[in-house]
């Protein structure tokens, strides 16, 4: 009897065990921990990575001026082979630029992050600080001059500052010095710099001799063109005339709609290049998706890869970026498309003057949201709709509250009690609770929220950061509660 009891209290505590341990996997965190290390730290080569388990890694890399110049996807590509920022096509040292978050400035067209500071410059100085390392939040700190060719300019100096979330979001705040009096006549102040494999710009993919023997058709005889393989691409003839193609056979090119230019399709030289918003990365703004022309100034701009590029880079990538300037920047724009061989850019900025006495500053920020497909985290950013959620959140914060532009967060002092009833749609929020010797408790609907499971928290010296696992909503309404 005492054994069959035994045998029954065993099956039952196994039961329990089990009946917990799923509890645990369905209440786990969505919010991955960050996790950091540095490679070839002290060295030319040295870069410090930040990683989200399952869903993102990001790079800063010395060479690149400790440029944000690594992005894996790695919900599509968990073993980090494929790093987003790289260029493939085309050999100038001035074209590698990749980064999440560059520059460009003149005079001299010089480039914040810039494969140039690994070779010809990387005796320069710059430096990188890690500021806060945490699961719940990574912040770092790069310092350095920008350069191109055979320059460096030492009239100022840039200094950038980011914090890092697991839910992909990256508050950037960007620091202008005038070392001197300067002025400055165009910066590209916020520019995503992502490498296009597919990218063949102002007609580099080939050229050569053709004959018109229709209204709308072209024949080069020594052609060995695979039929269809140029559809979608750009005819170009002297002077800007450029045409879509519409088809092709190996040796003939069906055109479709002028897309520039006042001249008539003639017979003679040609060349054939990329459309910039058909196909690999494309660009979108509040505006227009594709990117064109818009009378109103972007608020945001997102950029994705195009599905029906053809083969072998139809599925190049799955990831997603916004990009969003603050509303309180000094110096804005709207967005703009520029790229060359193998290479695109989406940014804010254009040309200004600007002026500034040595010793004065120019502060900006601004959020970046990382996207990925079929993330349960992170959006897929192809649209208006989806990039509206998280642009407004950063743009519009919930009213009521502090929102600090420069970490991404919601700022409570917990002198007394804090309702919040909800005016939007804000996606994972970050509270900073300061003034509080313990944890606090977190109500909503009047419902005990449960730390691990509702929000997560850690203790950052006098405050306590929570990371909030589930969107605010409208009519949400929210308690904070000093214990």
């Amino acid at each position: 009897m005492i054994h069959k009891e035994y045998y029954i209290l065993q099956k039952l505590q196994i039961v329990i065990l089990i009946s917990v341990l799923m509890s645990l996997s369905i209440t786990a965190s969505p919010v991955p921990d960050l996790k950091t290390w540095h490679l070839d730290e002290g060295q030319d080569k040295h870069r410090f990575i930040i990683e989200a388990k399952g869903e993102f890694r990001l790079g800063f890399v010395r060479s690149m001026n400790y440029g944000l110049s690594e992005w894996y996807d790695l919900k599509f590509d968990p073993e980090a082979k494929s790093n987003l920022t790289r260029r493939d096509l085309g050999e100038s040292a001035n074209g590698f630029q990749g980064a999440l978050f560059n520059q460009v400035i003149n005079p001299y067209d010089v480039i914040a992050h810039i494969g140039l500071a690994g070779t010809r410059f990387k005796d320069e100085p710059r430096s990188f600080t890690v500021i806060e390392n945490t699961p719940r939040r990574v912040i770092v700190e790069a310092s350095y001059f920008p350069m191109l060719s055979a320059i460096v300019t030492k009239d100022f100096k840039l200094t950038t500052r980011y914090v890092i979330y697991p839910t992909g979001r990256i508050y950037i705040h960007n620091t202008m010095t005038f070392l001197k009096d300067y002025t400055l006549t165009t910066w590209r102040h916020a520019t995503v710099s992502l490498g296009d494999p597919q990218h063949y710009a102002y007609g580099t993919k080939e050229e050569g001799l053709v004959e018109v023997i229709a209204d709308n058709t072209l024949r080069n005889s020594k052609a060995k063109w695979i039929p269809g393989s140029l559809k979608n691409m750009l005819l170009l003839q002297p002077k800007w005339n450029t045409w879509l193609i519409l088809d092709n056979t190996e040796t003939e090119l069906t055109l479709a709609k002028k897309i520039g230019g006042k001249d008539s399709l003639k017979s003679g030289s040609y060349q054939i290049g990329s459309h910039e918003t058909v196909y690999g990365w494309l660009r979108g703004n509040n505006n227009t998706n594709p990117a064109s022309w818009s009378k109103d100034e972007s608020k945001y701009c997102f950029t994705y890869w195009d599905k029906t590029t053809p083969s072998p880079f139809s599925d190049y990538a799955r990831a997603s970026i916004l990009l969003v300037p603050s509303p309180d920047n000094p110096i804005k724009g709207t967005s703009l498309l520029h790229s060359w061989l193998g290479f695109k850019r989406h940014y804010f900025g254009g040309d200004f003057k600007i002026s500034r006495k040595k010793g004065e500053k120019i502060h900006q920020n601004y959020l970046i949201q990382i996207g990925e497909e079929n993330s349960e985290l992170l959006p897929d950013i192809r649209s208006k709709e989806v990039g509206d959620v998280y642009a407004e959140s950063y743009l519009n914060p919930q009213a009521g509250l502090s929102f600090d532009r420069l970490d991404g967060a919601y700022l409570v002092d917990l002198n007394t009690d804090i309702e919040i009833p909800v005016l939007g749609h804000y996606p994972k929020p970050v509270l900073i609770c300061r003034n509080s010797k313990n944890p606090p408790a977190i109500y909503k609907q009047g419902k005990l929220l449960i730390s691990g499971t509702d929000y997560l928290l850690i203790q950052i010296e006098q405050s306590y950061l929570i990371q909030c696992l589930e969107d605010w909503n409208t009519g949400d309404i929210y308690k904070i509660q000093a214990k």
